[in-house]
């Protein structure tokens, strides 16, 4: 008795796993992209530029871009004292 093989709905399962696979890699590089983008601004910028945009900014969220510099430590002196503290 012949099981049926599937060639053409493997074919296409193949296609989708290798879209999928390339499809991760370019993420990777545009989010490695933006977040050097990112740190090259935030170090261009002063202390007080610094101090003043934490103090201003409406940004919310979990895992923005000015948290991960404070989960770092690399913030500015405000924060720094903050890590210091918790040691």
């Amino acid at each position: 008795m012949m099981r049926p093989h599937y060639r053409r709905g493997n074919k296409i399962l193949l296609g989708i796993l290798a879209w999928n696979f390339v499809f991760i890699i370019l993420i990777k590089f545009y989010y490695m992209w933006k977040n050097a983008r990112r740190e090259k601004t935030w170090n261009a910028m002063t202390s007080e530029e610094k101090n003043n945009y934490l103090a201003t900014t409406k940004d919310k969220g979990t895992r923005g871009w000015t948290s991960d510099l404070l989960i770092r430590g690399q913030c500015c002196e405000r924060h720094n004292s903050l890590f210091e503290r918790m040691d």
